[in-house]
C-alpha cells in the first residue's frame, strides 16, 4: 500500500511505480469529492482504469517539429487580456507577449533539469547541516571551485573546501541553511543559478556563553550535467548582510 506524500520528487517516483503495476491492481483513494452529477462515492479504482481515464491514457503528447513533447496549459487573464496555448499554436495578447514566446511552457526535459538542480541545492544544505560532508561528493564535481570569501570564509578547490568545512564548522554547535528563490538558467548541458540563503549560526564565545548570528547571502553557481546527474562546478557566495556577529567575520572565518 502506498501513501503518496512528500516532495515533488517522491510524488513523481511513487506514481510512476504505481502505474507500472499490473492493470488489475486495486487502488483505494483517500478522498472522493463528489463531482456534479454523481451521488455515489467511489473509493476504489484500478491501475488500468487510471491509465484509461487519465489525460492521454498515461502517454505523452506527440512530439512537435523540434522533436520535443510539451504539456501546454491554457492561460486566462480575467482583465480582458488573454494568452491561449493550444496544440502547437499560440494566440496571445499582452501579458508581455505571453512571457516572450511563452517561455513558461517548458519541455519535460527542462522541468526535470530544473527540479534536479533545485534538489542539488537542497542536498548541499542537508549535507552541511547534518555534518555528512562526504555526501557533498554527490553535489560537486571533483575539481569544482568554491569561494566563501565574501563572508570571511575560505576559497579553493572542492577537496580543500570539504576539509575546511569539516574542521571549521566543528566550532559552531548549531546552524542551518534555509534556501529559496532559485533563479535557474539552463543552457544545454550547463546551467547557472542564483539562490538566496538565510544562515543562522550559534557561536561559543570565550566567556562560555553562546550567541546566535545571522548571515544573508546568495549562492551564485555554475552547474554541469554529468553521467551521474547535475553537479555544481563552481560556487561563489555574494554577501547581503550580517547581524549580531561578534567581532569581525574575518576573525571568525565561519564557513557557510
Amino acid at each position: 500500500m502506498w501513501c503518496v506524500v512528500g516532495d515533488a520528487h517522491m510524488l513523481f517516483r511513487s506514481l510512476r511505480r504505481i502505474m507500472q503495476l499490473p492493470p488489475e491492481t486495486r487502488m483505494f483513494t483517500c478522498h472522493d469529492y463528489l463531482p456534479e452529477g454523481r451521488s455515489d462515492y467511489r473509493w476504489e479504482s484500478t491501475v488500468g482504469d487510471q491509465l484509461k481515464d487519465n489525460m492521454r491514457a498515461g502517454h505523452l503528447p506527440p512530439p512537435e517539429s523540434n522533436g520535443i513533447s510539451y504539456l501546454k496549459i491554457p492561460l486566462n487573464v480575467y482583465d480582458g487580456h488573454a494568452a491561449l496555448i493550444i496544440e502547437g499554436t499560440s494566440q496571445r495578447t499582452t501579458l508581455r507577449d505571453a512571457r516572450r514566446e511563452m517561455k513558461m511552457v517548458m519541455s519535460l526535459q527542462e522541468i526535470s533539469d530544473r527540479m534536479e538542480i533545485q534538489q542539488l541545492m537542497i542536498d548541499y544544505s542537508t549535507a552541511i547541516d547534518a555534518r555528512c560532508f562526504d555526501d557533498l561528493d554527490d553535489v560537486f564535481i571533483p575539481d569544482a571551485f568554491i569561494d566563501y570569501s565574501a563572508l570571511g570564509g575560505a576559497k579553493g578547490s572542492y577537496p580543500e573546501i570539504k576539509e575546511y568545512l569539516k574542521t571549521g564548522l566543528a566550532g559552531f554547535p548549531n546552524y542551518y541553511h534555509m534556501i529559496s528563490n532559485a533563479d535557474i538558467k539552463l543552457d544545454g548541458d550547463t546551467a547557472s543559478s542564483r539562490t538566496i540563503c538565510f544562515n543562522p549560526l550559534e557561536i561559543e564565545l570565550a566567556d562560555g556563553t553562546r550567541q546566535v548570528m545571522f548571515l544573508g547571502l546568495w549562492y551564485v553557481d555554475r552547474h554541469v550535467r554529468t553521467p551521474h546527474g547535475w553537479r555544481i562546478a563552481e560556487r561563489r557566495e555574494v554577501a547581503c548582510y550580517d547581524y549580531n556577529v561578534p567581532g569581525s567575520l574575518a576573525e571568525i572565518s565561519a564557513p557557510r
